[in-house]
Parts: structure tokens; C-alpha cells; sequence
């Protein structure tokens, strides 16, 4: 479970990342948070797809303090994003008391928005992949990840 935690929070870490250019005026500057219950629900899918087979081995009590132990973990995940007209963003993480703040570039061109990640706490992030963002109703959602199973919701504030 540790594992998957960390896993989560790291996937978290790089998934807000920017490509930069001239982004000014776009509408999508602003403070965005974390959708703590989309996000729960989201890992807590996960986990019971990743157990498959094992889920009709485990007691149901047993079953039932596992997504408990993960809902209080991941409903305890903050992340705040805050996007500025000039064309970068930071994001500050935290998970199991572990902060991680990362700074990056983005840019829009039409519907498509990129962000690439530059600093992870303060030391350069030189293998970071651009990450693409849908903006709908006001809110930010992307795939941490392109493979990744599942998308992260942030709120506009």
C-alpha cells in the first residue's frame, strides 16, 4: 500500500508540467486544488482493478479496513496549482506529510494546453515529459502520465 502512496504522489508531482510560450490572456491563469473525493474514488478504483483475483480471497472485513486505510490516505492528498498569465505555474504537493513543490512553463494553442514541469523542489527536472490538460467547466483534468489509467481533476478555486 506504501508503495502505491508513493507511487501516487510522485505521478502527482510530475503531472503538472509546461511547455511554455506566450500564454497570456488564455482564461486558464488562476488557483486550482485538488479534487480530494474524484481522487479517492480514483485510487481506490485502482486498487481494487490492481487486486483482481485476490478481491474474492480476502474477507470482506479485510477488504473493508484496506479502502478505509486507503480513503483516509488519499483523502488526506492536498495539491494546489496556481497558474499565472506569464506562462508558468507552480504546484505545491502534499501527500503522507511529504510536500513536493514543482515549477514549470505552460502554453495553450487552440483547445490544447501543455505544461512541463522545470524545478522539483527547487533542483531542475530535466527528464520531465509534457503533460496535456483539458480545461472543462472552469477545471483542469490530465493523465499524470500518457499510460496512466486515470486523470486528475483540479478545481479552479
Amino acid at each position: 500500500m506504501r508503495q502505491a502512496l508513493v507511487l501516487t504522489l510522485a505521478l502527482l508531482a510530475i503531472a503538472v508540467a509546461g511547455c511554455g510560450g506566450d500564454s497570456a490572456g488564455s482564461g486558464i491563469a488562476g488557483t486550482y486544488t485538488l479534487d480530494t473525493d474524484d481522487f479517492t474514488a480514483t485510487m481506490e478504483k485502482m486498487m481494487l482493478e490492481q487486486m483482481g483475483p485476490m478481491l474474492d480471497q480476502l474477507p470482506p472485513e479485510k477488504l473493508e479496513e484496506m479502502k478505509a486505510e486507503m480513503r483516509a490516505n488519499m483523502g488526506n492528498a492536498t495539491a494546489e496549482l496556481v497558474v499565472k498569465d506569464d506562462g508558468t505555474y507552480t504546484m505545491t504537493a502534499v501527500m503522507q506529510s511529504e510536500t513536493n513543490i514543482d515549477e514549470g512553463t505552460w502554453k495553450q494553442e487552440g483547445d490544447v494546453i501543455t505544461f512541463l514541469q522545470k524545478t522539483e523542489n527547487g533542483k531542475p527536472k530535466e527528464d520531465a515529459k509534457p503533460i496535456t490538460v483539458t480545461q472543462k467547466d472552469g477545471n483542469l483534468s490530465f493523465k499524470p502520465d500518457p499510460d496512466a489509467p486515470f486523470e486528475i481533476t483540479m478545481k479552479r478555486k
